[in-house]
C-alpha cells in the first residue's frame, strides 16, 4: 500500500473517531443548563380528608438552555442563603416540583421547554414572595447517563479480575442551583389569594 494511501486512510480514521469523542466531551456535563420559569399560579381545594391548608399550584415552564439533552431526576424549591428550605422532606408532596406524565425523572432534549409544576401550601409560603425563591435540581446529562450504563454493564459482567479498574464511584447526578425566573409578559402572574 502506498505511504500517501496509509496517511490518508490514517487522518480518516482519527476524524471518525474524533466525531463522536467531541460530541462526548460537548455533552457530558454542561454547566448549569436548566431554568426554570412561573407559568401561572393558582389554588387547589384540599384534596384528601384532614388537609386543612390552602394549597396554591406553582406552574413552571422548565428550560434546558445547554446543547444536550438533559435527564431531570427532581427540583425543590429553596430559599436564597437557607438551602435547607423545603427539602426537610424532599420526598413529600409540598415543594418538590412534580413532572406530569414522568413520575420519576424527564429527559429535556435541547433548547427545549417543557411544563412542571409544585404544591406550594399558601402558609407556608404566600405567592407574594415567589420572586425570593431558587430551585435545587438533581440532573445529569443522557451522554454521562448512557457512559453510566455501559460502565455498570462492564461491571457486572466483566471477569472478575477486571472489576477491579472499573471505577463505580462517579456521582450519579449533578446539582445545580438557579433562581425562579418570573412570568413572562402577558403570562398571569403570582397574587395573593383574595388580591
Amino acid at each position: 500500500m502506498f505511504p500517501r494511501i496509509r496517511h490518508l486512510l490514517l487522518v480518516l480514521f482519527l476524524g471518525l473517531l474524533f466525531i463522536p469523542l467531541a460530541y462526548v466531551a460537548l455533552t457530558w456535563s454542561p454547566p448549569n443548563p436548566l431554568r426554570f420559569r412561573v407559568a401561572g399560579y393558582g389554588y387547589e381545594a384540599p384534596s384528601r380528608e384532614g388537609q386543612f391548608r390552602v394549597s396554591g399550584k406553582l406552574n413552571m415552564i422548565v428550560e434546558n438552555t445547554s446543547s444536550a439533552p438533559v435527564k431531570l431526576f427532581f427540583a425543590v424549591l429553596t430559599e436564597p442563603g437557607n438551602p435547607a428550605r423545603g427539602i426537610v422532606d424532599p420526598f413529600g408532596p409540598h415543594w418538590t416540583v412534580a413532572m406530569p406524565h414522568h413520575p420519576t425523572s424527564m429527559i429535556i432534549p435541547p433548547h427545549t421547554s417543557l411544563p412542571c409544576f409544585s404544591i406550594v401550601p399558601e402558609d407556608d409560603y404566600p405567592a407574594s414572595a415567589l420572586e425570593k425563591i431558587e430551585l435545587s435540581y438533581h440532573w445529569i446529562s443522557t451522554t454521562r447517563a448512557k457512559v453510566s450504563e455501559v460502565r455498570e454493564w462492564l461491571f457486572f459482567h466483566a471477569p472478575a479480575f477486571v472489576r477491579p479498574h472499573i471505577t463505580m464511584d462517579w456521582p450519579s447526578s449533578n446539582v445545580d442551583t438557579t433562581p425562579l425566573q418570573p412570568a413572562l409578559p402577558g403570562q398571569s402572574q403570582p397574587q395573593s389569594r383574595g388580591g
